[in-house]
């Protein structure tokens, strides 16, 4: 009953995104406003997941999503640069807002919010603006100009199809003169035979070169070793790494192995088992309902966040991750 609720919820939330964005009017933006404008969007529904993550009310984040399905219901008319004025419809948007809304739990709407504020980021960081004017309703126009594209322009005739065609004659020819024609003398007889084999060679010259071409490509892309870290020994080894490098400026990897202290020392005091391969959400659901299970999620909606959403990380930040893992550790190094 309680997900029928929700549903019910983020479906009437988005109704009246659809009502509201119906109303709303349309305005002429340049690209770098739009740009900063998605920048934004990404910003708010990272915040929310994040906001989710740490334990907040699915009713509140709800209230605050609304907010934001109305702007991305918003028709913005662009200008490209070109001279041409754009209509950008994110109605797409708001599908993929309504469905993480109707997630069975606050972890995987937080990670489908996420998904989302990334692909919005690509859109941004892209310029990914459509180069096409908005659909005008005419289908024969609409075919007319996707098929006046250079992809669907056709394949023209390059070498090998004038080789082939050449072969084909000669075949032609040949099948001709076994097959029908008056009675050829000895001469005539060695010239056909020889067209015979010259057609035989050419046909086995074309089998080698197709098939070097396609072992060619076959062999065009090798997967490459992907270079890994090694991982400190222990918890008391991660933290030491953590200290070395906030005492060395480097936020980043002091954030990186503080959340690994926590992870090693849940796993040394046989919470759960420590899996490189595991993702740090495996984790948390291992954990739920232990005593440090929250403690465990609040870290790793921070470390996502910061380590991987590309938010800027403060000294605060690292103190609570520092105290986090002091915490796991039993308050010693």
């Amino acid at each position: 009953m309680r997900a029928v609720r929700r549903g019910l919820l983020a479906a009437l939330t988005m109704l009246g995104v659809s009502l509201c964005s119906a109303a709303v009017g349309a305005e002429l933006i340049g690209l770098e406003q739009w740009v900063a404008e998605t920048e934004a969007t990404a910003a708010a529904i990272e915040e929310v997941a994040y906001a989710l993550a740490r334990g907040e009310s699915r009713s509140a984040a709800h209230e605050r999503l609304g907010e934001i399905g109305r702007r991305l219901g918003q028709v913005r008319h662009v200008e490209n640069g070109t001279g041409r004025t754009v209509a950008v419809d994110n109605r797409w948007a708001q599908e993929v807002l309504l469905r993480a809304m109707e997630s069975v739990s606050a972890g995987a709407e937080a990670r489908a919010l996420r998904d989302l504020a990334s692909r919005l980021r690509l859109r941004a960081a892209a310029s990914e603006v459509p180069k096409g004017e908005r659909y005008s309703g005419d289908p024969r126009a609409l075919a007319t100009e996707v098929l006046s594209a250079p992809e669907f322009a056709g394949r023209q005739r390059g070498p090998l199809d004038r080789l082939t065609e050449r072969i084909l004659s000669v075949l032609a020819r040949l099948a001709e003169i076994i097959f029908g024609g008056p009675a050829l003398g000895a001469r005539a007889i060695l010239y056909r035979l020889g067209l015979v084999a010259l057609a035989v060679v050419l046909v086995v010259a074309i089998v080698v070169l197709v098939r070097a071409l396609v072992g060619r490509s076959a062999q065009a892309w090798r997967p490459t070793d992907i270079e890994h870290k090694a991982l400190p020994p222990d918890a008391g080894a991660a933290f030491r790494q953590a200290l070395a490098a906030m005492q060395a400026g480097n936020g980043r990897d002091s954030l990186r192995y503080f959340y690994l202290t926590l992870l090693l020392a849940l796993a040394s005091s046989a919470t759960f088992e420590f899996r490189p391969s595991r993702t740090n959400w495996e984790y948390v659901r291992l954990a739920a309902g232990t005593p440090q299970g929250e403690m465990l999620s609040q870290a790793t909606g921070l470390f996502e966040a910061k380590y991987f959403g590309g938010q800027q990380c403060t000294p605060e930040d690292l103190l609570t991750m520092r105290s986090w893992a002091e915490q796991a550790l039993g308050g010693g190094r």
